[in-house]
């Protein structure tokens, strides 16, 4: 029996395969070169500008919010220059008794507090947010979200002190952590983004991808681009607004832990909501009025999930190519098994880079299923794509 693959498919294989070597080539160039010490920035902090913290919150455990208030009180910043903008959902009464009594600690502290109530029906983050730029009138914002440990004092001073020397959004990096085999999963997923993909996709393009926690921007640049973008993913659409109008953004060598998923199932959830976010965010860059190149470049950026799937399909179809061929006589294209063979390669040579790092990971028997992990985030990723609807997932850390 032979199975014939026709010009399309063969085509779309080749397609997502290349996209899969275009990542490849820009962590191998991002490693050599050593670009995370060129795009992440260490200016001097400035501790004299109005600034607001914006928090929205919901379904909060109360200490997630303590983590994300002790963390803003421990900030080497001007107290009286800062303002913290609450912001929950009518009826998540659990989450408004947190905010109360993050409301009294900081106003205790010396620092002006705010909580805003929205009675709309909860629909993104995005909507909690512009619902906020309402009552800002400080020139430089600040996002962070519950459950941010921030170990780095001069975080504030130093995003501020980026935007006011002509950055129009700052970012950080996000490093989510703990002690189980999935989170340890994820710190390694988020290890590599910051030090390895997004400095590479940084030096190409100018416009990295931003992240929600810890994200700086100016007021003014928010009101061109009329607010937060209303996505599943606002932060990395940032990044499409940004460029439609020639706005500059930045990242900042500051890091922000949060505890990450505990669950296989929190994971995948998570991961819909961005990988669907991220395929909005590439069929607005296509349809934005910027330049070829930089849309090229941009669009690009956003394929980065179909990397997952590329492992995903890789690992089915090594596996499959000696029973269906040598058993039941199946033609399969050896074209295609070296490419999941180079695909599956690439895969298990990433710990590598882990261990010259000298990243500290809690659990490193995760290396055993670091292939498996990444396919099934491959299939999460084809469900993001074919679902009518995904849901704004509230991330699950408990």
């Amino acid at each position: 029996m032979i199975i014939i693959i026709d010009v399309l498919p063969f085509s779309v294989l080749v397609l997502i395969y290349t996209i899969q070597v275009y990542f490849f080539i820009i962590s191998l160039s991002s490693i050599m070169l050593n670009l995370k010490e060129r795009v992440w920035l260490k200016p001097e902090p400035r501790f004299d500008i109005p600034t607001a913290i914006l928090l929205p919150l919901y379904n909060e455990e109360c200490k997630s919010v303590e983590k994300t208030v002790m963390s803003i009180l421990n900030q080497k910043y001007k107290r009286d220059l800062l303002r913290v903008i609450i912001i929950i959902e009518s009826n998540d009464i659990k989450t408004e008794s947190c905010a109360r009594i993050a409301y009294d600690t900081l106003i205790k502290n010396g620092i002006d507090c705010q909580i805003i109530i929205r009675h709309e029906t909860r629909s993104s983050k995005a909507a909690a947010l512009n619902e906020a730029l309402k009552y800002v009138n400080e020139p430089v914002i600040v996002v962070y979200d519950a459950d941010d440990e921030i170990k780095d004092p001069y975080q504030i001073g130093k995003g501020v002190s980026l935007i006011m020397n002509g950055y129009d959004a700052v970012g950080v990096k996000v490093l989510r952590v703990g002690d189980t085999v999935t989170q340890t999963l994820s710190y390694i997923d988020t290890f590599f983004w910051i030090n390895v993909s997004l400095p590479g996709i940084t030096t190409i393009s100018g416009y990295p991808l931003l992240s929600g926690e810890g994200l700086f921007v100016s007021k003014k640049a928010l009101e061109i681009i009329g607010g937060f973008p209303n996505s599943l993913t606002e932060d990395s659409m940032l990044t499409v607004e940004f460029a439609k109008h020639k706005l500059k953004i930045g990242l900042l060598d500051s890091t922000i832990y949060e505890d990450a998923p505990k669950t296989l199932s929190a994971v995948v959830k998570q991961r819909i909501r961005w990988h669907r976010g991220y395929a909005q965010c590439l069929l607005k860059t296509i349809k934005s009025p910027i330049p070829i190149r930089l849309k090229a470049i941009i669009s690009m950026s956003y394929t980065s999930p179909i990397s997952l799937i590329v492992i995903a399909f890789s690992l089915a179809y090594v596996f499959m190519y000696i029973p269906l061929s040598a058993i039941f006589h199946i033609h399969i294209l050896p074209e295609i098994l070296i490419l999941s063979i180079f695909s599956i390669i690439t895969v298990l040579s990433a710990p590598l880079y882990l261990i010259t790092s000298k990243a500290y990971i809690p659990r490193k028997e995760s290396f055993i299923i670091l292939l498996l992990y990444w396919s099934l985030l491959g299939i999460a990723t084809i469900y993001s794509f074919l679902a009518p609807k995904v849901q704004w997932y509230k991330t699950e850390r408990i």
